[in-house]
């Protein structure tokens, strides 16, 4: 009897949990999202300089339609031009009323701003941009500052060089764009000064100028100057700034004179010297025209120079020298002096030999029997072939010779000589104490004459009996070859 109780009990039990799980189970309830809305209030703004202040009403949040205050809120600014946003926290709530303070602004500036309210989720709500702009800022006169320091400054005589190393204009101790800037410059006592533009400075620092650059105008030498930079910001309401003024000394100007290669003409009764182009510098910016000069000459081997006055004559000068004033027979030396601003300047020297005077009646031959050549000879052939050059020889009865020449010149040269002969071999020797460059042996047949060098049998020239031509004698002058000029014998 104690069993049958317990066992209708448990098979009670089992058919009710069977009836049960056989039941299906009920869906879950589907909530639709809550609708979230917010509402902003305009934006009142007053700027200042440097800060602004905004108030508006705080941002009001509905869910569903009923309000609600689980977010937060605030404010958020930007330049206009720039992409970052700046946040700050109400600065005072009073009642309906929130107050924000923008500080740290850039005057006369443009900037944005707008409200945000935080949802949660990552949900951020923003209100449209409201722009404004802060205040131009009131500035003092002292609070404009130019610094401008100068490099090395090199005067000369017509120009001076100027180094500029820094150039800044300061507002409240902040650089601004320089606008325009200008180098002045004036003598020391003048009230005008003259300007020069700084063009794209401030790639060039440090940046050299020339003053003046203008290549038509001249500094006055041995005189004091000064100069300063003027300088504009790009600002509205800077002013025209000018630095500390600095002074400089110009001194002499540098003087470079060149000359052409001198030239000589002799003839019977005057020796003419002449220099075709001088050209003077000053400063290697400026032509001068104005000079002097002279003709100095000595015979070759003594100390002292004679001089005489030369005149001008185009771009260059000319001497003409009575030959009278020389010695016959003798070699001179002559060269030309300019002397133009504070300098001078001489030619390279040129040497001539003055002729012996023809004694009407001519002493007994000397140096052998130099009359056996006497006369004036052509040279028809040299080394077996006709010379592409002319060469003519005039020989006297004592053996004074001249030697006439067109080989390197467009001129006849003159060389005088004193020449000898001895067992049939003739040499020579120039006034100016330089022997030919070699002795010859000669044979003469009739008209014709024949020199072949002692030291070389292949070197033979053939002379024939002429007279001199007419170019030459019609020029009646000849130009007096240098001592370096290369000689035919």
């Amino acid at each position: 009897m104690s069993l049958k109780y317990p066992f209708a009990l448990l098979l009670l039990l089992l058919t009710i949990v069977g009836c049960t799980k056989d039941q299906p189970n009920p869906e879950p309830e589907i909530k639709p999202d809550p609708v979230l809305s917010v509402t902003f209030h305009p934006l009142h703004i007053e700027a200042s300089t440097h800060q602004a202040w905004v108030q508006t009403v705080p941002p009001t949040l509905t869910v569903d339609g009923v309000p609600s205050l689980d977010f937060s809120y605030g404010l958020e600014y930007r330049l206009q031009h720039e992409t970052t946003w700046l946040s700050v926290t109400p600065d005072n709530v009073q009642g309906s009323v929130v107050s924000y303070q923008l500080l740290n602004l850039q005057p006369q500036t443009p900037y944005h701003c707008r409200l945000w309210a935080d949802l949660g989720n990552q949900d951020i709500r923003y209100s449209d941009k409201t722009a404004f702009s802060t205040q131009a800022e009131e500035i003092q006169e002292d609070d404009y500052s130019l610094f401008v320091q100068f490099g090395t400054t090199i005067p000369h005589g017509l120009y001076a060089e100027v180094e500029l190393l820094q150039l800044d204009y300061q507002i409240n101790d902040s650089s601004v764009p320089i606008e325009s800037a200008h180098f002045q410059f004036r003598t020391q006592g003048s009230e005008n000064w003259q300007t020069i533009p700084l063009s794209n400075w401030e790639d060039l620092l440090p940046y050299y100028l020339n003053i003046p650059q203008d290549n038509t105008q001249d500094l006055q030498e041995n005189t004091s100057y000064e100069y300063r930079v003027e300088a504009r910001a790009a600002h509205d309401a800077a002013p025209v700034l000018t630095s500390s003024i600095h002074t400089f000394q110009t001194v002499d100007a540098t003087v470079s004179i060149s000359q052409s290669e001198p030239q000589g003409l002799l003839n019977e009764t005057s020796l003419s010297f002449s220099v075709s182009e001088v050209t003077i510098l000053l400063d290697e910016r400026r032509s001068l025209n104005d000079f002097s000069a002279q003709l100095e000459y000595r015979v070759q081997g003594t100390s002292t120079w004679e001089s005489m006055t030369a005149s001008r004559s185009g771009n260059g000068y000319e001497a003409i020298l009575p030959i009278s004033q020389l010695t016959p027979g003798t070699m001179y030396e002559l060269r030309g002096q300019v002397t133009a601003h504070t300098s001078s300047h001489t030619t390279s020297t040129l040497q001539i030999s003055i002729p012996q005077q023809e004694d009407p009646e001519p002493d007994p031959p000397v140096g052998g029997d130099t009359h056996l050549v006497a006369g004036t000879w052509h040279l028809v052939q040299w080394q077996g072939k006709t010379p592409n050059f002319e060469v003519y020889l005039q020989i006297d009865q004592v053996g004074n010779v001249i030697l006439w020449q067109k080989i390197e010149s467009l001129h006849w040269q003159r060389f005088d000589a004193v020449a000898s002969i001895q067992d049939n071999i003739i040499a020579g020797e120039y006034l100016d104490g330089t022997a030919w460059g070699t002795s010859y042996y000669f044979s003469i047949s009739e008209d014709r004459m024949t020199w072949t060098n002692t030291n070389d049998s292949t070197d033979s020239s053939i002379y024939e009996r002429s007279l001199l031509p007419e170019d030459l004698v019609n020029e009646a002058v000849s130009v007096i070859a240098l001592a370096s000029s290369p000689k035919f014998l």
